[in-house]
């Protein structure tokens, strides 16, 4: 069966059950104060571009991108999860492909993100697609970061 990706409305009762899901899976690993959890009220506002993969009517997996701007244009990588029996099919890099092209087509050419140490597999992910490690960014400078990495990369 085939996957698609696609611009998904975070309110969709499917998607609901996915981030709950990604809640779950973070307060095993962090304390609160080390959650950097966007709300769904974050995830709906016009600067951010969510996104879900399907395959027929089951939802895998989300994410978003978050456009946002310090000392220059970036997008910031949010939320990205894909269920537990969905894993090792290439979701996730699908659903990262996607979410970096939203940032070409708005000629954001940095894209940054915040993950956990304790999440070996998303680091790797990351790293795969050429995301390099760097300093906290803007909103992480005076939070509770020694839990998390950092990461950058420049769009060509």
């Amino acid at each position: 069966m085939s996957v698609s990706v696609r611009v998904t409305a975070p309110d969709n009762p499917a998607v609901q059950i996915l981030l709950e899901q990604l809640n779950q899976y973070l307060a095993v690993r962090y304390p609160a104060e080390a959650n950097h959890i966007d709300s769904l009220e974050e995830l709906e506002q016009p600067n951010v571009v969510f996104v879900s993969a399907w395959e027929q009517e089951d939802v895998l997996g989300c994410g978003a991108i978050k456009f946002l701007k310090d000392e220059i244009q970036y997008g910031e990588i949010k939320r990205l999860y894909v269920a537990e029996y969905a894993r090792g099919r290439g979701i996730s890099e699908m659903m990262m492909k996607h979410l970096e092209q939203a940032a070409i087509d708005r000629d954001i050419s940095v894209l940054r993100l915040e993950a956990g140490k304790q999440q070996p597999e998303a680091i790797a992910l990351y790293r795969k697609l050429g995301y390099l490690e760097r300093g906290a960014f803007a909103g992480y400078e005076n939070e509770n970061i020694e839990m998390s990495v950092f990461m950058e990369k420049q769009l060509a």
